[in-house]
């Protein structure tokens, strides 16, 4: 797991872990960060590379409603705010 995670994307895309679709039934694929576990590779793949450690980047333009996915937001303005505009505020964090 640890040499996929240090390979580039172009080399990922190409190596074959767990089942079709990067499922695993026996085990559960482990953030190296926090070892928050996913069912599926690519979830966890996502979260290390984009969420892992980081504060939300998405935010409710209607409301203080923060994602670190901006799906998740989109599906919030649809039930909380529904007739509004499907819109999603991006946030911008200093870099330390």
């Amino acid at each position: 797991m640890d040499q996929y995670l240090q390979m580039e994307p172009q080399q990922q895309r190409y190596c074959r872990l767990g089942k079709k679709h990067g499922s695993n039934d026996n085990n559960r694929y482990n953030c190296p960060k926090c070892e928050r576990t996913y069912r599926h590779l690519h979830h966890m793949l996502r979260h290390y590379k984009f969420e892992c450690g980081s504060p939300p980047r998405f935010q409710c333009p209607y409301c203080e409603m923060r994602s670190k996915q901006s799906n998740n937001v989109y599906k919030h303005i649809r039930l909380k705010h529904p007739g509004l505009k499907l819109e999603v505020v991006v946030l911008q964090y200093e870099q330390q």
